[in-house]
């Protein structure tokens, strides 16, 4: 049952009454552990037990993030033990429990794929995969499909935060930049020294323009404190200070 040659294991009995196909389904090994092999032992009315059935395994796909590019890695392993000839294998991506997308079909000799992201810097990070091995001119019909493991993985968010604006000048607001991070649960405040909120808001897109009851604040270092979350739904709190000049 284990893969990697370990020894097999007994994980269930079925008693044979005569059916063209017998069925049994694990539901106590775990499915992120790897690939697991599966074979099944025939004993006879004398309780001989000499007669194996074929080996066959399960697919296992496991992702490596590069977040410096923003590139995933997704690797998966060789389908074996199939009734009929595996002729493709199927990556499929989804996101936030939408539908998956049919990302890229492989041929029987390839085990990975590079999934780059750098241009999808608006989504929020959180990216699952799982593979379909494809089989055909199998004996009980035209094709069929094996399933992996689903696989999530996670593009650590970035902010770009700018550290000083002029009030009323060529850079009037300040206004952070995300990338790969929710943006659901975000929040803004801006802190005076003396601890006073100056300005809040939940919009991404509103930063602030260096106002606070309709009149420009003095010249000089303001408290931030960004609220937001990554693909996984972790808040994310950034503090820091930006400097604010004075155009006048």
């Amino acid at each position: 049952m284990y893969p990697n040659n370990v020894d097999y294991i007994a994980i269930g009995y079925l008693a044979y009454a005569g059916e063209n196909y017998l069925y049994y389904t694990d539901e106590n090994t775990p499915a992120d552990i790897g690939s697991i092999y599966y074979r099944v032992r025939i004993i006879d009315g004398c309780g001989n037990s000499n007669l194996y059935s074929n080996e066959i395994n399960t697919l296992f796909v496991s992702t490596i993030t590069d977040n410096e590019n923003a590139l995933n890695t997704i690797v998966w392993n060789q389908a074996d033990g199939r009734e009929g000839e595996v002729v493709s294998y199927n990556l499929y991506r989804s996101q936030n429990e939408e539908s998956p997308l049919l990302l890229y079909t492989a041929g029987t000799d390839e085990y990975f794929y590079q999934d780059n992201l750098y241009d999808a810097f608006e989504q929020d990070g959180d990216y699952c995969y799982y593979i379909e091995a494809v089989e055909v001119n199998i004996p009980y019909g035209e094709f069929d499909i094996s399933r992996s493991n689903e696989q999530c993985t996670l593009i650590d968010p970035r902010v770009w935060i700018p550290n000083s604006f002029v009030v009323d000048g060529d850079t009037p607001t300040f206004l952070p930049v995300f990338a790969y991070a929710s943006l659901n649960d975000y929040k803004m405040s801006i802190i005076n020294r003396w601890g006073k909120v100056l300005y809040e808001t939940e919009d991404v897109y509103a930063g602030w323009n260096g106002y606070y009851n309709g009149n420009p604040v003095p010249q000089g270092v303001y408290i931030y404190v960004i609220e937001v979350k990554d693909g996984f739904g972790k808040l994310i709190t950034e503090t820091g200070t930006v400097t604010v000049f004075s155009n006048r």
